[in-house]
């Protein structure tokens, strides 16, 4: 994930150190690294993959510069307020300096992170979009401040002392990723969603204020017409698309057999050339027969990237480094394709999270648990996905246009639970892209009643306890090709047994200092013999093991960015 990096301090060598961060988040020979800009004790640079913002950074203008990750989407809207040209570092400048607060970033439609160099009023601003979903870390220790877009830049702050997080591991280890604001270092922190820190160059005092939050959507009131929010719905998808489609741009997607990434596709406009869409799972899995349906029905290229026991472990392990070690290498199920993709599209449409807000899946037991799972598993573990593939691809998330997102969270609850008001706008908006072809978590068209899903899914589900019976084994799992992946069966394989000995159990290991090794012993020992399915917790104990090595030994910490 390519980005922003810099800090505010008196130090020895700032151009090495800069240098080092820039370095260590330019992760391919095809990225563009702007100049290392310095003033006085500040120092800021960015590395990006060079398919939006261009220009060279810093923007400069009257004693104000600029570095901007990530990209605005409602210019036309924003321009008719400040009279300036499309470009998102001329549109963020002028709304600075025409506006006495911050209160402007809240009418910004974008997914990004900036931070902003003031000379004259002597003050620096490290900002995040609404949704904090263009991860920024932050690190402020005796007066002095640091910023990067990876938490790896930070192993090359000389002050920083690399000390794991012991709430962190306790996080990862327990639900699979890490909460709040907390990284794998202890002294990095992420900055929060729709946030700006203000450092006074001068008095040296550091402020944090929020800008925007979830409870500035008011929800709807009074009679509600179900089908005219449907049809609203459905209205500001296929806008939200449009707009992250622009032309002369290549943009495409990975299709699953879920309804978000078809929803992006039946939205997508028609093109001169062809859409490109990418699926990956094992052969003949029902994620890449129903896509093939929907990619038939939009006339779309459809490229299937088959996964198996021989190629799905090994490109993962330098996507742990990518990832800061923060999303379990077990998740990282498109990463193969990422690069294949590339041959086709530089920018791809992601249905992140549809599912989860306007369908529904998020609910709990009021808005604050809908926010909390949001904030922390989908913030911090679902949109760790999207941006590895950053690494290679920019990516654009049209479930979070401002307008679509509003609607979304207006809505009460009891019409968007179990995806009721969803697969109404799916229906009334991408008929034929969803009447008869079926999902794939349930393997039945969402047209179908939900009373009469679950009576089938329950007759099949007693299929297969019988066939489990015959086959005397109740402890193992129906695999069916309705699943895109077999990991259980995989780790029992070649390729990856190799991989958890010769990781896990080299005598140079750190992990043990944090987890008990007779622990993962024993998990991996039942795993092999069949006892039980601990698949999920052994590429926990892979990735932080490989992100360890990378991270805390010194001898690593200075390796080629581009492997």
């Amino acid at each position: 994930m390519p980005g922003i990096t810099g800090f505010i301090a008196e130090t020895k060598n700032p151009e090495s150190i800069l240098f080092k961060m820039q370095d260590s988040i330019t992760h391919k020979d095809f990225y563009v690294k702007d100049k290392c800009f310095y003033s006085g004790t500040f120092a800021c640079t960015r590395s990006h993959i060079n398919t939006i913002q261009k220009e060279k950074q810093p923007f400069q203008s009257n004693g104000v510069c600029i570095w901007l990750d990530g990209e605005f989407y409602n210019q036309q809207e924003i321009i008719k307020k400040t009279d300036t040209s499309r470009n998102d570092l001329a549109i963020l400048y002028k709304l600075y300096k025409n506006t006495a607060d911050f209160s402007f970033l809240r009418a910004i439609d974008g997914i990004f992170s900036a931070v902003i160099l003031d000379k004259i009023k002597r003050k620096v601003y490290l900002i995040t979009d609404r949704y904090g979903l263009k991860h920024l870390y932050w690190s402020k220790m005796n007066g002095r401040l640091a910023w990067a877009s990876e938490v790896k830049a930070f192993l090359y702050l000389p002050w920083i002392n690399p000390t794991v997080n012991i709430k962190s591991v306790n996080d990862f280890f327990s639900i699979g990723y890490i909460l709040g604001d907390r990284t794998w270092l202890k002294d990095v922190y992420l900055i929060p969603s729709g946030t700006i820190i203000t450092y006074d160059l001068d008095q040296i005092r550091i402020e944090k204020s929020r800008y925007w939050w979830w409870s500035d959507i008011k929800l709807i009131t009074g009679k509600i017409n179900a089908n005219e929010i449907a049809d609203e719905i459905g209205h500001r998808l296929v806008s939200a698309v449009k707009k992250r489609c622009r032309t002369n741009e290549k943009v495409g997607l990975n299709l699953s057999g879920g309804l978000d990434s078809r929803a992006i596709l039946a939205a997508m406009p028609e093109r001169e050339d062809s859409i490109h869409a990418i699926t990956f799972g094992k052969k003949g899995c029902e994620d890449i027969r129903i896509a093939a349906m929907a990619a038939n029905l939009k006339g779309a290229r459809h490229h299937i990237f088959e996964i198996d026991d021989k190629n799905w472990i090994a490109e993962r392990f330098p996507a742990v480094w990518w990832s800061d070690g923060q999303l379990n290498l077990m998740h990282m199920h498109g990463v193969k394709s990422i690069l294949f993709s590339k041959k086709f599209f530089d920018i791809n449409i992601n249905g992140f999270l549809g599912d989860a807000l306007l369908g529904g899946s998020y609910i709990g037991k009021n808005t604050l648990a809908t926010l909390y799972k949001f904030e922390n598993r989908g913030r911090k573990f679902i949109n760790l996905g999207p941006r590895l593939v950053n690494v290679f691809l920019d990516v654009r998330l049209p479930f979070f246009d401002n307008a679509l997102m509003e609607l979304t969270m207006s809505i009460p609850e009891r019409y968007r639970k179990n995806s009721y008001i969803y697969n109404k706008a799916l229906l009334k908006t991408f008929k034929n892209f969803y009447e008869k072809i079926p999902w794939e978590k349930t393997g039945y068209p969402i047209s179908i009643h939900p009373y009469k899903v679950a009576f089938f899914l329950a007759i099949k589900k007693l299929h297969e306890k019988i066939l489990l019976l015959k086959n005397k084994n109740p402890s193992a799992k129906f695999i069916s090709q309705q699943s895109y992946t077999m990991y259980n069966s995989w780790l029992r394989k070649g390729t990856a047994v190799k991989s958890l000995n010769n990781i896990l159990f080299n005598k140079n290991a750190i992990y043990p200092e944090y987890i008990s090794k007779e622990k993962v012993v024993s998990e991996l020992t039942d795993h092999l013999n069949l006892k039980a399915d601990y698949s999920d917790n052994l590429c926990r104990y892979l990735t932080f093991e490989i992100w360890l090595q990378r991270a805390l030994n010194l001898q690593n910490r200075h390796h080629n960015p581009k492997t």
